[in-house]
């Protein structure tokens, strides 16, 4: 029994030791930057999943509409516009009415010589009363 004892005493002397605390805690953090990197590796592939899947439904939602614009360009409407619009042709019994576009000229000078006027007559005020108009947004009245 004395021998027994003493084994027993052996063995809770080692397992309170410093060394193998010290090794026990050694390989809990090795264990533990383990887990922590595999959960983090997870975490990355799942957002990327979930990334992908958004790329996935966006791809198929643009191949929708460009199914459907080349559904529309094959269609005999497509066809006929561009026909007239390039070509020039019309359908048998259809009249063609061109109606020329209004000039911007006449009103852009206009405009321009209006705004010159204006101009001019704030250019009749002395300099102190552009300044006084300036900062406080009035005519100063004269008397």
């Amino acid at each position: 029994m004395a021998i027994q004892k003493k084994k027993k005493k052996s063995r809770l002397a080692f397992l309170s030791s410093g060394y193998f605390i010290g090794f026990v805690l050694i390989a809990l953090i090795l264990v533990s930057s383990s887990v922590v990197k595999e959960v983090y590796r997870r975490h990355m592939i799942n957002k990327e999943i979930a990334e992908l899947k958004r790329e996935i439904e966006e791809m198929e939602d643009e191949n929708k509409n460009l199914g459907g614009l080349i559904s529309y360009l094959k269609s005999e409407d497509y066809k006929e516009k561009e026909a007239k619009a390039k070509l020039d042709l019309k359908k048998p019994g259809e009249d063609v009415v061109i109606i020329p576009p209004k000039a911007k000229s006449d009103t852009t000078s206009s405009e321009y010589q209006i705004e010159k006027e204006k101009e001019k007559v704030e250019d009749t005020r002395k300099n102190p009363e552009k300044w006084w108009q300036y900062f406080f947004g009035v005519q100063k009245n004269n008397k």
